[in-house]
């Protein structure tokens, strides 16, 4: 629903999209399947987290780039002249990314943009808006990939998955196309790791007392 809301504002480089999303569906598979050795309290644990230390990211990323403004300005006119080796080295930087945010989003069950929107923002001199677009574009099949390994699992209830899924492409639609691009980048940015922050410290909380390392000593049935 969001990428639909910003593919129709033109805010999605599909080159960077594609390549994600190829590297990230193997990825988010094997995610899913690791998940099986971790208990629900663990992966809660881990996610949180995860959240916590990412949140801040897109924050110092644009404080970085304030101050060395002038100077990767000329660097970029520098590697512009040499097109095809930026194109190379963005679409490596993009399949890095999909493949670790893939495995990320299998393992946690999550739709991948709270990992890739930070990874593609701290990789790319996308806009902030550019970078919401390519990121949800791209974790659509990682995203639908990772869910069929965890229903294959047993590990989806459709009677809550269906409604929500439902409710989320609503809302990712009208956020994306009418609410985002009146938004100025600086504040989306405070708001994202806001957001970020809140649930990471909440799902902590959450399962403080789990003990992640445990995952080794038995599989999970039907993984």
């Amino acid at each position: 629903g969001g990428a639909i809301g910003l593919i129709s504002s033109g805010n999605v480089d599909w080159a960077s999209a594609v390549t994600i999303a190829a590297s990230g569906i193997v990825s988010a598979r094997l995610g899913a399947r690791f998940a099986g050795y971790l208990d629900g309290a663990a992966l809660k644990k881990l996610f949180g987290l995860f959240n916590i230390l990412i949140s801040p990211s897109l924050i110092i990323k644009s404080k970085i780039m304030e101050k060395t403004e002038n100077r990767n300005q000329e660097q970029s006119e520098n590697i512009m002249k040499d097109p095809n080796a930026l194109d190379f080295t963005k679409l490596a930087s993009m399949a890095a990314i999909g493949a670790f945010t893939g495995g990320i989003s299998g393992l946690f069950g999550v739709g991948g943009g709270s990992i890739t929107v930070p990874a593609v923002a701290l990789l790319s001199d996308f806009s902030h808006y550019k970078v919401l677009g390519t990121s949800l574009a791209a974790m659509i099949l990682p995203a639908i990939s990772g869910a069929m390994a965890h229903n294959k699992a047993g590990r989806v209830i459709w009677g809550v998955a269906a409604p929500l899924s439902i409710g989320s492409a609503l809302g990712c639609f009208v956020g994306g196309r009418y609410v985002v691009m009146n938004v100025d980048e600086e504040t989306l940015r405070w708001i994202f790791s806001g957001v970020i922050l809140s649930i990471g410290l909440k799902t902590y909380s959450a399962a403080r007392g789990a003990v992640i390392l445990k995952f080794l000593s038995k599989k999970k049935a039907g993984v």
